[in-house]
């Protein structure tokens, strides 16, 4: 089959073999007339994944990937193409007629440069197949295992997980469910092993927030009250606290100091006799 090869690093290259398809696109407009809007969609149906790369071919054998997208259930991606067309060699001619022998030669340079490698491709690759092989898994032993996909899908995606921890190492002689049962174990392991680290970081975080709130250590809020005395606790502190504002509310001042002034009247004029000073007596004349 035929194949091509992209650089993944500077010592590592990726074969790829599969069908290629060549496709064709003349655009038709008036001078008046804008650049059509060309957009490339791709879309994965449920519980399948492949990798889009976009990029150019290079060589006869060579694709240069620029950008690169994982796309699985159900994901749809529309993909604006930005197109600049170049001019026809007749318009290129004409163009540089007016100009110097030295920026002719510079504009034909600079047009070579333009037309190598202009040639748009993409590339699609299945992963479950890659992950079969990079499991050591007979091919087509992941047809059938959704739930083991989605779970290597998430591990090796979203919690970068080394293959080394997943792949099966027994004899290559084993039943395919001798090696399905031990790659089970291993994704179940490594599961187990995030699950409790995450506990342990809502943990830590629930811990971090108790020592951190003031109200968090109030006797108040110990967990060994239950929640009908909360309740009832909150509930007697809002009597007490509207009892306490009808107390010092206007009125009921004004009635509190009516009723301390309501003394005996007789009492009262006794004591301001008492407290009133008394006249000085007029002394006789002398004889």
């Amino acid at each position: 089959k035929p194949s091509m090869s992209f650089a993944l690093s500077a010592a590592t290259r990726v074969v790829c073999q599969g069908e290629q398809y060549l496709h064709g696109y003349m655009a038709h407009r008036f001078s008046t007339e804008g650049l059509p809007q060309v957009t490339l969609r791709a879309r994965a149906r449920q519980f399948s994944s492949f990798i889009l790369l976009v990029g150019r071919i290079t060589g006869p054998d060579v694709f240069d990937p620029k950008h690169a997208i994982i796309i699985k259930d159900k994901d749809e991606v529309v993909l604006p193409l930005l197109l600049d067309p170049l001019p026809t060699p007749g318009e290129f001619r004409d163009a540089i007629a007016s100009l110097s022998p030295e920026q002719q030669r510079f504009a034909k340079a600079f047009r070579s440069m333009q037309l190598e490698s202009t040639l748009f491709a993409c590339c699609v690759v299945q992963i479950k197949p890659q992950l079969e092989l990079l499991l050591k898994l007979p091919d087509g032993a992941l047809t059938k295992e959704i739930q083991l996909t989605q779970d290597l899908m998430e591990l090796f995606i979203e919690y970068q997980v080394s293959s080394d921890l997943l792949t099966y190492s027994g004899p290559e002689s084993a039943t395919l469910s001798t090696k399905m049962a031990e790659v089970k174990g291993h994704v179940a392991a490594v599961k187990a092993l995030i699950a409790r680290s995450k506990e342990e970081q809502l943990a830590e975080e629930r811990q971090r927030a108790a020592y951190s709130s003031p109200l968090a250590r109030m006797p108040s809020s110990s967990s060994s009250r239950t929640e009908e005395e909360r309740t009832e606790g909150v509930s007697e502190c809002c009597e007490k606290l509207l009892q306490c504002d009808a107390d010092f509310s206007p009125p009921a001042r004004a009635a509190s100091l009516k009723k301390k002034s309501k003394a005996p009247v007789p009492a009262m004029k006794a004591l301001m006799r008492r407290a009133a000073p008394r006249r000085a007596e007029p002394v006789g004349r002398c004889a």
